[in-house]
């Protein structure tokens, strides 16, 4: 048997049902809710013709049966259609390599300058 009371409570308001299976023999539970979930849960109600019970079992039923159970994010990607003519395997080499040589033009100007002066 399913006794469905709703008093108001200063956050959201208490719903106290009854229920009874094969494992919880006669349980009661007192649930407070938030205004807006009580607003889903009742829009829940109306839409899909339930009682409290029937929705908040339901709404309980789709938010834990997600939990660990979503794919895992992927980025989509796309070709681009661009082929660099040097290899990115060889990058960082090359980067090194031109800041070598940008560090030796600056060594032998500062060098050049300084025998002048």
């Amino acid at each position: 048997m399913e006794a469905v009371n709703a008093r108001p409570a200063r956050r959201g308001s208490h719903q106290d049902f009854s229920q009874t299976d094969a494992v919880t023999r006669g349980l009661r539970t007192t649930v407070t809710l938030d205004p807006d979930v009580e607003s889903m849960l009742r829009a829940l109600m109306k839409e899909r013709g339930l009682t409290f019970k029937e929705a908040l079992d339901q709404a309980v039923r789709m938010g834990l049966g997600t939990r660990g159970r979503s794919s895992p994010f992927r980025t989509p990607t796309s070709r681009m259609g661009f082929r660099p003519a040097v290899s990115w395997d060889k990058a960082l080499r090359l980067a090194g390599e031109a800041e070598d040589d940008e560090s030796a033009l600056r060594l032998a100007t500062r060098e050049a300058g300084g025998a002048d002066g």
